[in-house]
């Protein structure tokens, strides 16, 4: 069995390269991590479907054996069944006229108290997109994240939006492959990858530009994970296929340095979870060091459907001869568990203020696994 799962997973590494190598693309599925399938059993223990809650757990519990979060929740789950069904048992005697016996009556007036454990303390709702998440030792992600976004504004040095000048408009994919794999229980290894291809036309020309543009190779390591997760995350920016005279530019050919804090926190008693980013991004040449910031909000609406929607934005710290690009920018969408196996995100985004960048909004979709 260990051997069948290696191997599926080198497939699916391959299958995503493959994606990632025909270009920008909406890809279909991606793999359900262990602690989501805990939070689809903790929706269904929580509607009283104590079956679907097992059949969640032990699907956990085979992806990852030592997972003592599932245990406890199976346990619960048994326990909770047994009293739902003592109790019904007693409604029915009840009706039929008959007699309750002193223990089986006990029993029936216990499975009405309350839950004395808070499900939202036992169980952690992390997305799809890991975060302060760290993997356990072997275990591999991979995500796929594709994005289109265009733009016929641009913020000025004072964050004034305006037009673009001789009625210029741009668009942009971009495709993000990102991979982390599990070197120890506490720490993960990172590579992502990014490809670009940017389109631009105003009164006196049209162009087009792609290519892969950077590479960020890093590690994350698990702090802690009580009161709230924590974890710290360092990568290293390697630039590609920059040019300073390109329109549209792909971007700056810049090496950058950036570390980061990631926190994680589930909410108590209820099926979601608030994450925070933030760290600092030295660069190299201009624009400036940059303090990047994330805030993420997610909620399980169903067993099979997340709601997410995340604040993402950018602080310059220019000196003498630095650029200034600030920017801020909402994102909002769902994510879908559509097989077992499987989920896919879709989402809307909108860069509402910023210095010295394009106003744009954005439309994007990303599959992920995990084995």
């Amino acid at each position: 069995m260990c051997a069948m799962r290696n191997k599926y997973g080198i497939f699916m590494v391959v299958v995503v390269l493959i994606l990632f190598s025909k270009g920008p693309a909406c890809a279909q599925d991606f793999n359900l991590a262990a602690e989501t399938l805990c939070s689809f059993a903790q929706v269904y223990l929580q509607q009283g479907r104590y079956l679907e809650a097992k059949a969640e757990l032990r699907k956990c519990l085979l992806l990852d054996p030592q997972n003592q979060q599932a245990k406890k929740l199976l346990q619960l789950c048994d326990e909770k069944f047994a009293s739902e069904r003592q109790r019904a048992m007693a409604s029915a005697m009840e009706e039929a006229g008959g007699k309750i016996k002193p223990e089986t009556q006990n029993a029936a007036q216990t499975a009405r108290k309350p839950a004395t454990t808070p499900l939202g303390e036992e169980s952690l709702v992390p997305p799809v997109q890991r975060g302060a998440w760290t993997l356990k030792e072997g275990q591999m992600y991979v995500e796929l994240y594709t994005k289109y976004y265009w733009n016929n504004h641009q913020f000025d040095n004072k964050g004034k939006k305006k037009r673009w000048d001789y009625d210029g408009k741009g668009n942009e994919w971009r495709t993000e492959l990102k991979l982390e794999y599990g070197l120890t229980d506490m720490d993960t290894l990172l590579l992502y990858t990014v490809a670009k291809e940017a389109h631009w036309k105003d009164s006196f020309r049209s162009s087009t530009k792609r290519g892969i543009t950077e590479i960020w190779p890093g590690i994350k390591r698990l702090l802690f994970e009580k009161p709230f997760i924590a974890s710290l995350q360092g990568k290293l920016k390697i630039p590609l296929n920059y040019s300073e005279e390109a329109v549209p530019s792909l971007g700056t050919h810049q090496i950058d340095a950036e570390v980061k804090i990631l926190t994680a926190q589930p909410w108590p008693k209820l099926p979601g979870y608030t994450k925070f980013e933030t760290g600092f991004r030295a660069r190299r040449e201009k624009p400036s060091n940059e303090i990047p910031y994330f805030f993420e909000l997610g909620y399980n609406l169903k067993p099979k459907l997340i709601l997410k929607t995340t604040l993402d934005g950018n602080e310059s710290l220019a000196g003498t001869g630095g650029t200034n690009e600030d920017w801020l920018k909402y994102t909002i969408g769902p994510i879908f568990k559509i097989s077992e196996l499987f989920n896919l995100e879709l989402g809307f985004g909108h860069t509402f203020y910023g210095k010295n960048t394009s106003a744009a909004k954005e439309i994007f979709c990303s599959i992920s696994s995990l084995w």
